[in-house]
């Protein structure tokens, strides 16, 4: 929570087209700075939260995006459950490792944790696609 706190001050502290577009990708990592405590060095660090991630790098465009595309994803669970129990039951945990390791770490920065995610719910709206257009 120390690195939230000095994360989302210097967010705060930001000018209004930053906070708005974004500071890019990673941008955490390459321009915040930050002293987690005094017997600690000063060093570069990842806000560990994809949702601060985001709305740093991205801004609060990024962040509204990127909460649109979860609200999305849980869309694929309804989708899943009218496929199949093994569709929802996979629906359901891509999104809870989404969210829940979202809270916590930042996976965001890595292209793979993503792709795979989103295999779920493409594979998910391939097959409930397919059932429409059969029924």
């Amino acid at each position: 929570d120390i690195i939230y706190d000095k994360v989302l001050k210097k967010y705060n502290k930001a000018d209004i087209p930053s906070q708005i577009l974004g500071i890019g990708f990673n941008g955490v990592i390459r321009e915040y700075k930050v002293t987690p405590n005094l017997s600690w060095d000063a060093h570069y660090v990842s806000a560990h939260n994809d949702f601060l991630e985001v709305l740093v790098d991205f801004g609060f465009v990024g962040l509204l995006l990127f909460l649109i595309i979860v609200y999305k994803f849980y869309g694929c669970i309804k989708k899943g459950k009218r496929i199949g129990e093994n569709y929802f039951q996979a629906n359901l945990s891509a999104l809870a490792v989404l969210v829940l390791m979202g809270m916590v770490s930042h996976l965001f920065l890595y292209p793979t944790f993503i792709a795979y995610i989103v295999m779920v719910f493409a594979i998910t709206n391939g097959k409930y696609s397919n059932l429409i257009k059969t029924h």
